[in-house]
């Protein structure tokens, strides 16, 4: 009787063990995404990013088509254009790009790569459209995306 008591304390035990190593395991697990599983999630934020941005510029393209040019107005539209559209596009990428896992091995190139987005959206907060037109405000960020494996370029 005693070494059935003895087998089932220790089956127990064993259970407990398993399951709190098992525990540890899986969260171990969630924390270590990888490279490729960080990329692949990190371009399908950039994709969505360049459909809207490409549905934004289309439209603001064909409004303009459709009105009558005089560069005051079209210059205001396009601050307009800029800070209503384009601006909270950007924006939104950021911030879906800082909420994904980042491989540890990565985060400093990853930390990098989004200060430079990061000080690019500043640049046209700051500017405006000439910063988007004349100082490649997403030129760093593009090559340090690109250097990391990362396709996330504006066009």
């Amino acid at each position: 009787m005693v070494h059935w008591r003895i087998i089932g304390v220790v089956a127990v035990m064993s259970m407990c063990v398993a399951l709190a190593m098992g525990c540890g395991g899986e969260d171990d697990a969630s924390a270590g995404v990888t490279k490729a599983e960080f990329t692949k999630e990190a371009e399908a934020v950039c994709a969505e990013r360049k459909k809207d941005w490409d549905k934004a510029i289309a439209g603001y393209t064909k409004e303009a088509s459709e009105t009558e040019f005089s560069d005051a107005k079209e210059r205001a539209r396009t601050e307009v254009f800029l800070d209503e559209e384009l601006l909270p596009i950007l924006q939104t990428e950021l911030k879906s790009l800082e909420g994904l896992d980042v491989p540890a091995e990565d985060e400093e190139q990853v930390e990098s790569m989004l200060k430079s987005r990061t000080q690019g959206i500043e640049k046209l907060e700051d500017k405006g459209a000439a910063a988007l037109f004349y100082e490649e405000p997403f030129s760093t960020f593009e090559k340090e995306a690109k250097k990391y494996g990362l396709d996330c370029s504006m066009q």
